[in-house]
């Protein structure tokens, strides 16, 4: 996990054990986000017309949640489907980078080849706002994992701290801080930061039109 090149922040390159776990192919979207709204009574998204989302983007990254919003939803999932010891939860840094990376450590979720418009939806693409999710499936990973890169950053279980130089088994971040980590990049994000390792973090209460999140189901919860 990490990397020696690029940012401080993903430095070392350090040693992670996981166990077996599932994450979403798909970031949450703005329909699947609607129903915990409907079924909750939880403030809808601020940009959303009379609290309503519209039609034409039911199938984009749901967008201006907080952490504590993304996770409010994972609850509500769990509660809905159940999904194993932990239940659904955001998905740790260390889980994040290994959806995205493999287990053969490549640059960005589709290899090493570097970013195209095909690939993903960010700031060269010319888009300038969310897109449906899925549709750059020339980005996803061999898994058959999507918009790993490029749409919307995507919060993390973690709060966001420097990497130790030491093997972790299955780390979960800090038990406090300031910020939570996200990943993934944006469609305003130059294309440096589709690559795997790379990091950002920011206040947990922020929403952002650039930030949603995608699920994951483990031994956290």
């Amino acid at each position: 996990m990490g990397s020696d090149s690029g940012r401080d922040d993903a430095r070392p390159v350090h040693d992670v054990r996981l166990p077996d776990f599932r994450i979403s192919r798909y970031p949450v979207t703005n329909a699947q986000y609607a129903a915990f709204v409907v079924d909750t009574g939880r403030a809808a998204p601020q940009h959303w017309p009379d609290g309503q989302m519209a039609a034409d983007k039911s199938d984009h990254p749901v967008t201006y949640v907080s952490w504590d919003d993304a996770q409010a939803f994972c609850s509500w999932l769990t509660e809905r489907v159940g999904g194993g010891e932990g239940g659904a939860h955001l998905p740790t840094e260390a889980q994040w980078e290994f959806a995205a990376r493999g287990v053969e450590g490549r640059d960005y979720p589709w290899g090493n080849d570097q970013p195209t418009p095909e690939h993903a939806n960010y700031q060269e693409s010319g888009i300038e706002d969310t897109a449906q999710v899925g549709v750059h499936s020339s980005g996803a990973t061999p898994e058959g994992v999507h918009d790993l890169a490029g749409n919307v950053r995507q919060w993390c279980l973690d709060w966001y701290e420097h990497y130790p130089d030491a093997t972790q088994e299955d780390p979960a971040g800090p038990e406090e801080g300031q910020d939570r980590a996200l990943r993934g990049g944006a469609y305003v994000d130059a294309s440096g930061t589709l690559r795997g390792t790379y990091r950002f973090n920011v206040d947990p209460d922020s929403r952002f039109g650039f930030v949603g999140f995608r699920v994951a189901w483990s031994s956290h919860g």
